[in-house]
């Protein structure tokens, strides 16, 4: 990669992305620790473990579980990785994974190929950088009321989250229940919902680490889909964020999908994006 720098000396666009980058990772792993916690809060029994390693952290909820991977690995300090670690954190209950930036080093790419990990999904981390913030409502958005969950309307945040996830047997279910259990003990979060014509239509969180505000969460019951729900559930969270003394936000999307394009039309841009890895 190439660094540029400005005629009064101030860093150019690749030095200042790949330090936004390492922000985004850093607080990640925060977030993937914290939940861990939240795991065990909400269910003492919970096997959710978690350490920090350099910026980054090895998280595992569990077997089944959505997080079971080293977060934000590799991008700071690539020559003190240590792959033993990694293996040795997860074996034997689970393969070791990690999500690797697209900004670290070749050679770590090749360390793991020689061990035999396998790339798997893609993914894009897209920020939007509030100072440059405009809003950007449309018709359909105006249909919505956007909530916060409370406890009246707890249940029907998992409901809504657990159909609009697909989690619709029985173990996917608890899955995701046990999920949403963690996420309402979660700090400094908070949960949404969007609805339509007075029926809960759809979800997205929103948890500030570092003043970093992440968007995650977001579901939509397949009957309330294309009706505007999702970009009402952003803009009300990037005011949110920015009233929490946010300066930035991030999120992760399939490249190329209708989330992605959907986060461009309310300022997003892609960043950097992560390829997953499994031992």
């Amino acid at each position: 990669m190439t660094t540029t720098t400005s005629p009064d000396g101030r860093a150019g666009p690749d030095r200042a992305r790949r330090a936004l980058a390492l922000r985004l990772e850093a607080s990640a792993a925060e977030q993937g620790l914290a939940l861990v916690q939240a795991y065990r809060r909400a269910s003492p029994l919970s096997p959710a473990t978690g350490v920090r390693h350099g910026i980054g952290a090895f998280c595992a909820l569990g077997p089944g579980r959505y997080v079971n991977r080293a977060i934000g690995f590799g991008l700071a300090e690539p020559d003190q990785v240590d792959l033993d670690q990694l293996a040795d954190f997860f074996e034997p209950t689970a393969p070791p994974a990690l999500e690797l930036s697209n900004l670290a080093p070749a050679t770590l790419r090749q360390a793991l190929d020689e061990r035999g990990y396998r790339p798997d999904a893609v993914r894009s981390v897209l920020v939007h950088e509030l100072a440059d913030r405009v809003s950007q409502p449309d018709g359909a958005e105006a249909m919505v009321q956007v909530t916060e969950v409370d406890d009246q309307s707890v249940g029907r945040w998992r409901e809504v989250m657990a159909t609009g996830f697909g989690a619709v047997e029985e173990a996917a279910r608890a899955v995701c229940d046990e999920h949403s259990s963690a996420l309402q003990v979660m700090p400094e979060s908070l949960h949404l919902l969007g609805w339509l014509a007075g029926r809960p239509a759809a979800c997205g969180s929103l948890q500030v680490v570092s003043g970093v505000g992440w968007l995650g969460g977001a579901a939509t019951a397949p009957w309330a889909r294309n009706r505007g729900c999702q970009s009402a559930l952003i803009e009300r969270r990037l005011t949110l964020a920015a009233e929490l003394g946010c300066d930035v936000v991030a999120v992760t999307a399939t490249p190329g999908s209708v989330s992605e394009r959907n986060l461009g039309r309310h300022g997003f841009r892609l960043l950097y994006t992560q390829q997953f890895f499994v031992g």
